[in-house]
């Protein structure tokens, strides 16, 4: 027969085996990491899952990717659409070699041309010469004079390299010609007074060309008297005052 002792001991020890299993298995059921918490773990509005999911993924995304800031040119020209813009010039100077109006093709261009990473590609592929020619041989197409300005003023805002392009390439006459052939058109005034502001702006070369054009103050004076929105009226008089000065 089993001492009281002996007795109490076994019983003490199965309670202490018991106590360990019933722990394994609430260890196994307890709630996934912070790295996949579920709803209920959160604030009652989410924001502090969504919060910290979002801090993981900017924090795998900064270990993952890096770009040497020395090839930063060639990363924008490197975007989903470049293909795309490339296709649109090479279509242009198709059409200009032909008779038919690429009017879809140099609005898509006035379009795209206000994205930074775009005017990279579109000058870098053609597009200025392209627009220019566009406007030199379709000249009874408002349409493609208005949106012709507005590529090159697009492309040349803030953009001194592209300002010296485009007066190059005979970007400026297209502009002055565009003034002159539709002098009653709201959208050609407008866009060539605002592209001539983007030309001239901090850029002595471009401007003193605008200086030496015999009618460029009529034309501009012309532009004023028309109902040109606020932005491009300003536009006009600063070129305005910058030729007479």
């Amino acid at each position: 027969m089993t001492s009281p002792s002996d007795r109490l001991l076994s019983r003490q020890k199965s309670s202490s085996q018991f106590d360990l299993i019933r722990n394994k298995k609430r260890s196994s059921q307890k709630l996934p990491s912070t790295s996949s918490a579920s709803p209920s773990t959160s604030p009652a509005d989410g924001t502090g899952l969504a919060r910290r999911c979002l801090s993981d993924s900017v924090v795998g995304k900064t270990h993952r990717m890096s770009f040497p800031r020395t090839n930063a040119a060639f990363s924008l020209v490197q975007r989903s659409g470049a293909p795309f813009i490339r296709k649109v010039v090479t279509s242009i100077q198709t059409k200009n070699a032909s008779d038919f109006p690429p009017n879809n093709e140099v609005n898509t261009l006035a379009t795209c041309a206000t994205d930074p990473f775009y005017k990279v590609v579109i000058s870098s592929s053609g597009g200025i010469r392209a627009t220019v020619e566009a406007m030199e041989k379709f000249k009874g197409h408002d349409d493609i004079q208005a949106a012709g300005c507005g590529v090159l003023g697009s492309l040349c805002l803030r953009n001194g390299s592209n300002q010296t392009l485009i007066q190059q390439q005979g970007g400026l006459a297209a502009i002055l010609e565009a003034m002159r052939m539709y002098p009653l058109s709201i959208a050609v005034q407008s866009s060539a007074c605002d592209a001539l502001m983007n030309l001239t702006y901090q850029n002595a070369s471009n401007l003193c060309q605008l200086k030496e054009t015999d009618d460029a103050v009529a034309l501009i004076q012309h532009a004023l008297q028309r109902f040109l929105p606020p932005s491009c009226r300003e536009s006009a008089s600063s070129v305005l005052e910058s030729i007479l000065e």
